[in-house]
């Protein structure tokens, strides 16, 4: 699926981050990937517990087309 697609936590994000509460805190499976045409502005995993995962608030900006 991720194939030619970037991690916008790989980068945006900061350290070591989990988004799911469970399985001692240690397990991201919410990803955010984006064309390489995005450019990642800012990555954040707030602790808001309403939900067994955390959601995870990322803003892009669109670029020119690659060539």
């Amino acid at each position: 699926v991720a194939r030619d697609l970037k991690d916008t936590f790989s980068e945006q994000g900061d350290g070591y981050a989990h988004t799911f509460r469970g399985f001692f805190n240690m397990l991201r499976i919410d990803y955010v990937l984006v064309d390489e045409r995005f450019e990642t502005l800012s990555y954040e995993i707030p602790t808001i517990a309403s939900s067994d995962h955390y959601p995870v608030f990322v803003r892009v900006r669109l670029g020119t087309p690659a060539q």
